[in-house]
């Protein structure tokens, strides 16, 4: 009689994702902190290879975009890629919007990762708007002036937007978490306020 030997190899584990970097180009000459906004609009990500105890890595499942609970593997969209990086499309992004970054990993038999949310990019490349509202109206007695400033802008919110301002041509004050600017000890006559308004990107 004879008899034949079949060796079997059972893999059900999917490979394991590394880990994510944001930079500002392909350059990779700076690194994001993506917990900030940002405004730079043609970002660059970049992964350490997944390990795999098995059969090796064969790729990547990448979603990128405003769904946090998108499937990469399933999602519109979607890119399947062996590279271990990233690059949205030029002038996809838009201003105000929270960007995923998820990614699911698969072997060489088809083993396939949970999502991993390797990061989240923050875009905000419009500056703030803001309008002046003099406590009293623009004709006062008093020296002593308060002005309201209200701010808006995409990202930041209008508590965390800073100010700076210069009266009467003077130099701009530092930037402060404010909305409002208190004027002392002003001359009688025309006075001129010009405020600057600064976001978190």
């Amino acid at each position: 009689s004879s008899g034949a030997v079949a060796d079997i190899t059972l893999d059900k584990t999917p490979p394991q994702f590394g880990q994510a970097t944001a930079y500002a180009d392909s350059t990779k000459s700076q690194t994001l902190d993506t917990g900030n906004w940002q405004q730079d609009g043609s970002p660059y990500f970049e992964w350490t290879s997944a390990v795999d105890s098995g059969y090796g890595t064969r790729g990547y499942y990448v979603y990128f975009g405003i769904d946090p609970a998108a499937d990469p593997h399933t999602a519109s969209g979607k890119i399947f890629q062996t590279t271990t990086s990233f690059t949205p499309s030029v002038n996809s992004l838009i201003s105000g919007k929270s960007y995923h970054l998820l990614i699911k990993t698969v072997d060489n038999v088809d083993n396939v990762s949970d999502t991993t949310q390797a990061l989240v990019y923050r875009f905000d490349n419009k500056p703030p708007s803001g309008t002046l509202e003099v406590a009293g109206g623009s004709l006062l007695a008093s020296d002593a002036v308060k002005v309201n400033v209200k701010g808006s802008d995409d990202g930041t919110s209008a508590d965390l937007l800073e100010i700076s301002y210069s009266a009467d041509s003077g130099e701009f004050s530092q930037y402060v978490k404010s909305s409002e600017i208190n004027l002392g000890g002003l001359s009688e006559g025309n006075h001129n306020l010009l405020v600057r308004i600064r976001d978190l990107a």
